[in-house]
C-alpha cells in the first residue's frame, strides 16, 4: 500500500524534480517507510511506500532487466506467487520476491492483456521506453484511488497523477478550478463519482479501466466486467453453498499474506465476522480482531463482535470512542480532497487510529452489501414495485396529501422516517426513486437552496446523470440485480472505497477486502436474485453458506450499518460550529446557496419540525472542503 504520482510531458526532456517531491510529501502518510524517485526524457515517476511484502528489496521505482520499463504501484497483487512461478517457467528473472514485480514481468509477457492475469487492489503507472508510452491501470472494484490531469495545447500532451487529489493539487499546475456539475453529484448522492472530481480539470480514472498516454493524447478502455463473467452457477443451493463458500476462503487466505503485523476489523455485523471466522480457520494462532463504539446505544455493535470474538477465540481489542469532529474532520477532509458527507468515515477513522498501533494491515467485510443484496434498498425497491403502479394511477396532488402523514422530523434509524423516505420515491421512475433514497439534498429542496447560475446547472446536469445512466446499463430486467450493478459501478468506488481508503491511509494502515476479490464478484453477479434476497431477509446465500461462523445473535440481527449521530450533533456540539461556517461572509454557500433558505432548515431541523441531517451535513462538510483544501486553511 503505498502512494504514486508521476508527470509526463511529450516535448520536454528534463521535467523538475520540484514538483514530484511536493506530491509525495503530500503522501507521507500513504507511505511513510520509503520515498523513491526515476526520471527519463519526458516522464517523472514518484513512490511513497509502506512496506508489507519484501521488506528488503520491494522498493519502487521497479525497472526491468535492460532498464526500458519503469514502474509504480500502490495497492496490492494476491496471486503474485503464483503469477512469479508461471513467469520464471516463461524465462523471466526477478530482483525482488515483491508482489509488484510481477506487473513487470506480466507486461512484457502479455502487453495491456496483463490485467486479465492480476487479483489485487491496485492502481499503477507503467512507463515503455520502446514504446515511448504510458500505461496505467485501475483495479477492477476501484479500490486504489487514481487522479489525472491531462493538458494538451499546441502539439504537447502533458499529463500529471497521484493517488490523492491533495497531492496532484501540490504540483506546479493550476488544477483548482470548481467543477460546478460535480457539486450537483456531491449535493445529490454525497460524493463525487467518476470520471468526475471536484475540480474541472482533474478527472478520476474509472475502475476496471486502463488509461494509454502518449504524444497522440489519452485513449481509456474498459477492461472488465462482473456481468460479463462466463461462470456457471450450480442449480443445486446446497452446491452453490459449498462454491462460494470456497471462492470466499480462498480470496482471505491470499489476503492474509504479509510480513508484517495483521488483523481484521470485526464490527459485529454478518461479513465482518465472516472474514473473521474464515481468518481464525485458516490461522495457526488467534487473529487479532479491533472493534470500535460509541456510547449512543443506537450506534454501537459492541457486544455483538464481542461474541463473533468469542466464538472464534479472537485477540480482541474494544475502543470507546467520543468523537473530537473539530480535532479530525480537518485532516480527514485534506485527505479525501474533495467534498465527501458520508460521515460513517469518522468511526472508521477511529477504528483505523486505534487498529494501526497494533498491526499494519486489516481485513474487512466490505463489498459483500453490494454483491449479496445487504441494503434495506433492495428490498424496497420489490415492495415499490407493488405500489408504484397504484401511486401513478391517482389524482395528481392526492399522494402527496398520503405522505404528508407520515412525519418526516425523525431521525434516519426510526422506523417512521424510513417510511417517510420510501414513500416519497413511490411513483417515481427506478432511477429516480434510487436518488430519493440514496440522495443527501432532493430536487424539491434544490429549487428552494439553489441560486442561479447553479440552479441551471443543477437542471441540465440532471438530465445527464451518469448515475443514473447506469441502470440502462446494467443488462437486466431483475431490479434487485440491477440496483447491485449501479451499487457497485458508483456507491462502492464514489462512496464506501474511498472511505476505507482516506481513513485507512490517513493512519498508514493497509485495508483488504476479501469480498471484492473479482472472483466472488463475478460469482455473486451470475447469481439468481432470490439467491441474495429472499422475502426481506438480504444476504441469503451468505447466511447459508457461512452459518457455521456467525453466532446466532448475529446471524438473524437486523443490519445495522456503521453510523454517527449526525442529527443530533447538528443540534449540540456541531450547532455554533455550522452557522459560523455557513454563514460568515467568506463562506461557500454564499456563492451557491440561498442562506435564507439555508436557516430555515438548520431551524426545523434544530426544532425537530423535519430531519434535515442529510442536507445539513452535506452543506457543512462542503464548508469544510472548501476551507481547508479549496482555499487551503489548517
Amino acid at each position: 500500500m503505498c502512494g504514486i504520482c508521476g508527470i509526463y510531458n511529450s516535448q520536454i526532456k528534463h521535467i523538475p524534480r520540484t514538483d514530484i517531491m511536493n506530491m509525495c510529501d503530500t503522501m507521507r502518510h500513504r507511505g511513510p517507510d520509503e520515498f523513491g524517485y526515476w526520471s527519463d526524457d519526458g516522464i517523472v515517476l514518484g513512490h511513497r511506500r509502506l512496506s508489507i511484502i519484501d521488506l528488503k528489496t520491494g522498493q519502487q521505482p521497479m525497472r526491468n532487466e535492460d532498464g526500458t520499463i519503469a514502474l509504480v504501484v500502490n495497492g496490492e497483487i494476491y496471486n503474485y506467487r503464483e503469477l512469479q512461478e508461471l513467469l520464471i517457467k516463461k524465462g523471466h528473472r526477478f530482483n525482488s520476491i515483491s508482489d509488484s514485480e510481477v506487473i513487470i514481468h506480466l507486461y512484457e509477457e502479455y502487453g495491456h492483456a496483463c490485467l486479465s492475469h492480476v487479483r489485487g487492489m491496485f492502481a499503477f503507472a507503467l512507463w515503455d521506453n520502446k514504446k515511448k508510452e504510458l500505461f496505467c491501470a485501475r483495479d477492477r472494484m476501484g479500490q486504489k484511488p487514481f487522479f489525472y490531469a491531462c493538458i494538451q495545447k499546441k502539439g504537447n500532451v502533458e499529463f500529471v497523477f497521484a493517488s490523492e487529489l491533495e497531492a496532484l493539487c501540490r504540483s506546479s499546475y493550476q488544477l483548482k478550478e470548481i467543477n460546478e456539475r460535480a457539486l450537483y453529484y456531491y449535493l445529490t448522492y454525497g460524493y463525487v463519482p467518476h470520471p468526475f472530481s471536484i475540480y474541472k480539470n482533474v478527472a478520476k480514472l474509472a475502475p476496471a479501466h486502463y488509461a494509454i498516454i502518449s504524444d497522440t493524447g489519452v485513449i481509456t478502455k474498459r477492461y472488465w466486467s462482473a456481468e460479463d463473467s462466463t461462470i456457471t452457477i450450480p442449480r443445486d443451493e446446497g452446491k452453490t453453498c459449498r462454491v462460494l463458500h470456497e471462492l470466499v476462503r480462498e480470496a482471505t487466505q491470499l489476503r492474509m499474506i504479509s510480513d508484517v503485523p495483521l488483523g481484521a476489523f470485526l464490527s459485529g455485523g454478518l461479513d465482518s465476522s465472516i472474514v473473521v471466522g474464515l481468518m481464525a480457520s485458516l490461522s495457526a494462532k488467534p487473529v487479532k480482531t479491533f472493534s470500535i463504539g460509541f456510547e449512543d446505544s443506537r450506534y454501537n455493535e459492541i457486544g455483538y463482535a464481542r461474541m463473533v470474538a468469542q466464538k472464534h477465540r479472537t485477540e480482541h481489542t474494544e475502543f470507546l470512542v467520543t468523537p473530537a469532529m473539530t480535532d479530525i474532520l480537518p485532516g480527514l477532509v485534506k485527505k479525501i480532497g474533495e467534498p465527501f458527507a458520508d460521515s460513517s468515515c469518522i468511526p472508521t477513522y477511529y477504528v483505523a487510529q486505534k487498529t494501526r498501533e497494533q498491526v499494519t494491515v486489516a481485513l474487512n467485510g466490505d463489498g459483500a452489501d453490494e454483491s449479496f443484496a445487504g441494503y434495506e434498498r433492495y428490498y424496497a425497491v420489490k415492495l415499490s414495485e407493488l405500489f408504484a403502479g397504484m401511486v401513478n394511477r391517482l389524482p395528481q396532488g392526492v399522494w402527496e396529501k398520503v405522505c404528508g402523514l407520515v412525519p418526516g422530523r425523525d431521525d434516519q434509524r426510526t422506523f417512521s422516517f424510513r417510511l417517510r423516505r420510501f414513500l416519497d420515491g413511490l411513483g417515481l421512475p427506478i432511477a429516480e426513486r434510487y436518488k430519493r433514497w440514496m440522495g443527501s439534498v432532493t430536487d424539491y429542496d434544490a429549487e428552494r437552496l439553489l441560486g442561479e447560475p447553479f440552479r441551471t446547472i443543477w437542471d441540465n446536469e440532471r438530465q445527464a446523470d451518469v448515475v443514473t445512466a447506469l441502470f440502462a446499463m446494467a443488462g437486466t430486467t431483475d431490479l434487485v440485480n440491477t440496483l447491485l450493478s449501479v451499487d457497485r459501478g458508483s456507491y462502492l468506488p464514489g462512496d464506501l472505497l474511498v472511505k476505507m481508503d482516506s481513513a485507512t491511509m490517513t493512519h498508514s494502515l493497509e485495508a483488504r477486502s476479501p469480498f471484492l476479490d473479482h472472483r466472488v464478484v463475478e460469482f455473486a453477479a451470475k447469481l439468481n436474485s432470490a439467491m441474495k434476497l429472499r422475502g426481506k431477509t438480504g444476504k441469503y446465500i451468505l447466511r447459508h453458506a457461512f452459518r457455521k461462523y456467525i453466532p446466532r445473535e448475529v446471524l438473524c440481527r437486523k443490519k445495522m450499518g456503521f453510523g454517527v449521530p449526525v442529527a443530533d450533533w447538528l443540534r449540540n456540539e456541531l450547532h455554533d460550529m455550522f452557522y459560523d461556517r455557513v454563514f460568515s461572509a467568506t463562506s461557500f454557500t454564499t456563492q451557491f446557496f440561498k442562506k435564507t433558505y439555508v436557516r430555515e432548515m438548520m431551524d426545523m431541523h434544530c426544532k425537530r419540525q423535519w430531519n434535515y441531517d442529510r442536507s445539513l451535513w452535506a452543506i457543512f462538510m462542503l464548508e469544510m472542503w472548501y476551507a481547508h483544501c479549496y482555499r487551503g486553511s489548517n
